[in-house]
């Protein structure tokens, strides 16, 4: 094994990629140097010039496309160990790629520094192995005793001719248990067995196969009868005229749950631990094909938390994260184990469900509002959630994707939240009816003005406890927020937090020189305290404004 730093040749076109797989190499306790080349041609002279100790060849590249790439690089690496690692995640491509002669199959954003440096030191000792196994028997046989991996050689006729001190570790079995046994009796399951007999015909005539010079993942027995998975390397040598298949084989018992932990990982949100948008399409669309089999209706719902910014911004992100996980657990609560629920974006979640009776989105709206309550009154919350929905539904009928669903559900959700909010800037949703008369809607007359988005002095046109109109030369982005100080005659302010609902153009001022457009818009109060309510009140009633 060499001891010095091991020159890695990185053939990759995206410089972040390379940067990034350079870092992840670097962090590792393992010495390396590092080159790197964007094209297919330039790796090509970098091989000659620096002989690497290993090759990490990207299959997408400027003057070369797909598995092709091997195809280029292998005759001119030689003996130098290639390992294809790309943002392609094809199971078909990563066995073309390893029976073309590439050493491992490594898919970016799922290798980290540890595996990338177990794949090349795995990758350079096999090669080392394959090479002096065709050399010479006896240095194969030293080489293979101190290798990590398992080495096993049989003969022409299947029996074991040699196992080496990691073959037993692997298999339980010792060297005197297994010489002369069968392989495929040994230690293989009887379908396996049946597949041998029917892929090595004429091994020992020939020294050929279909699984000869290929790279294989199977089930392998231990000696107590518990089964595993296995990476099966296999090729073939003749030896005293006759031939012989020696395998190189590696537990991948860890490597397979670290794939299935990857795989949960990459479809689970890691703050509610609920489906990511990945794991939600995936699944989404799983329930569409059954739906359009079974021929049955389902539905999708679109949701997401009305007072997010303001619960960030006026108790602490922490606080947005536990909203988040909140609402997370409530649609848990809500909803089945059946249904697929996930978080989709940043406050939006999704749902969907495959009931979808005659009476089925009364019914699960007001569950969800009954349990919604239940939340926001429990003792000592810091804050309340508050929650827009919006249903669409697929029928096999008509069939749609799940964007197309996905788009229909939130305008109907948007609708929801701003007809639901529109109502709370006319209306006052606080006090005794006599005061939702005397603040219910008020047309400014300068004695009442705001202080919004860093322009003073604006005119109210209508105010209630639930939020405020009033004009600007800009339009305002809906669902955006902002510190606004309510400032009355006698220059009292009372600062509170708007949320825009909508933002309208109404006219344009032509008494200017250069006519300017003119918008109105509605702003609802969020997180409204009990003492900024009362002092708002106040304001109202001592302006002397008259009500409409």
């Amino acid at each position: 094994m060499n001891t010095g730093p091991i020159t890695v040749l990185i053939i990759e076109d995206n410089p972040a990629d390379a940067k990034l797989i350079s870092e992840l190499l670097r962090g590792t306790d393992s010495s390396y140097r590092i080159e790197t080349a964007p094209t297919i041609t330039e790796g090509l002279d970098k091989i000659k010039s620096v002989k690497p100790g290993v090759i990490l060849l990207d299959l997408t590249l400027p003057d070369s496309k797909g598995i092709n790439s091997l195809d280029i690089i292998l005759p001119v690496a030689g003996d130098i160990p290639v390992i294809v690692l790309t943002g392609i995640n094809s199971e078909t491509l990563s066995l073309e790629a390893v029976q073309k002669g590439a050493q491992d199959y490594l898919v970016k954003g799922q290798a980290n520094g540890h595996l990338l440096h177990k794949s090349i030191s795995y990758s350079m000792e096999r090669k080392t192995i394959e090479r002096k196994l065709k050399a010479s028997e006896e240095r194969a046989r030293a080489i293979s005793d101190s290798s990590m991996d398992a080495i096993i050689v049989i003969d022409g006729k299947g029996a074991i001719t040699y196992f080496n001190d990691s073959a037993e570790k692997v298999f339980g079995f010792t060297k005197e248990e297994s010489f002369g046994l069968k392989l495929h009796d040994l230690i293989v399951s009887q379908t396996a067995k049946e597949k041998y007999h029917r892929k090595l015909p004429n091994f020992d005539k020939t020294g050929t196969c279909s699984v000869v010079g290929k790279t294989l993942e199977v089930n392998a027995t231990r000696k107590d009868g518990s089964r595993f998975p296995i990476e099966l390397s296999i090729s073939s040598f003749q030896m005293h005229g006759q031939w012989h298949s020696v395998g190189s084989i590696r537990d991948i018992t860890k490597r397979k749950k670290l794939e299935t932990k990857l795989r949960e990982a990459a479809i689970t949100d890691e703050l509610t631990g609920i489906l990511n948008r990945r794991g939600f399409f995936a699944l989404a669309d799983q329930q569409c094909k059954l739906a359009t089999r079974s021929n049955k209706i389902i539905s999708l719902l679109y949701l997401d938390i009305d007072n997010m910014k303001s619960i960030n911004d006026q108790f602490s992100h922490k606080a947005g994260d536990a909203a988040l996980q909140e609402t997370a657990r409530l649609l848990q609560q809500t909803y089945r184990g059946s249904d697929v629920i996930a978080r989709i974006g940043g406050d939006e979640f999704a749902v969907v469900l495959t009931d979808s009776s005659a009476d089925f989105e009364k019914t699960i709206t007001q569950h969800l509002e009954d349990n919604l309550a239940k939340l926001n009154n429990q003792q000592d919350r810091e804050f309340t959630i508050s929650l827009s929905m919006g249903i669409s539904h697929f029928n096999p009928a008509t069939p749609c994707s799940i964007d197309n669903l996905l788009t229909t559900a939130d305008i109907l959700m948007y609708e929801h939240k701003k007809s639901k909010f529109a109502a709370n800037i006319i209306e006052s949703l606080r006090g005794e009816p006599a005061e939702k008369r005397t603040c219910r809607r008020y047309e400014g007359n300068n004695k009442c003005t705001a202080d919004i988005n860093n322009s003073t002095g604006l005119t109210i046109k209508d105010i209630s406890l639930g939020g405020l109109c009033y004009r600007t030369d800009e339009k305002l982005s809906a669902g955006s927020q902002y510190e606004i100080y309510l400032v009355s005659h006698a220059n009292k302010k009372i600062h509170c937090t708007g949320k825009v609902i909508w933002s309208t153009l109404i006219e344009t001022d032509a008494s200017k020189k250069s006519p300017s457009a003119v918008y109105e818009s509605g702003v609802q109060f969020v997180n409204m305290s009990s003492t900024q309510a009362k002092s708002l009140k106040a304001l109202m009633c001592n302006t002397g404004i008259q009500s409409r």
